[in-house]
C-alpha cells in the first residue's frame, strides 16, 4: 500500500522466495515518488510487525525508486 499511495503510479513488482529456512518478500516500486511524505508509521510499523515474527527488513531509496525487503524466518 505504501508504493500505491506515495508512487507515481508506476510499476510495482513484489516477490516472495521461501528458500533455507527463511522467507523473503521484496516489493520495489520504479518510479519518483510523488509529493512530500504524509504523516503516519509506514516503515515503522512495518519494522514492528516482521520483528515479533524474528524477522528483519530493510526499506531505502534505491536508483529509480524504492525497494523494501522483509525476511521471515519460517
Amino acid at each position: 500500500t505504501n508504493a500505491v499511495r506515495h508512487g507515481d503510479g508506476g510499476p510495482i513488482n513484489v516477490c516472495l522466495d521461501s528458500t533455507g529456512g527463511h522467507t523473503t518478500i521484496t516489493a520495489r516500486n520504479r518510479g519518483v515518488p510523488r509529493g512530500r511524505p504524509s504523516p503516519g508509521t509506514g516503515i515503522a510499523a512495518m519494522r514492528e510487525r516482521v520483528a515479533t515474527l524474528g524477522g528483519t527488513i530493510r526499506a531505502e531509496h534505491v536508483p529509480g525508486g524504492w525497494l523494501v525487503e522483509a525476511v521471515i524466518p519460517s
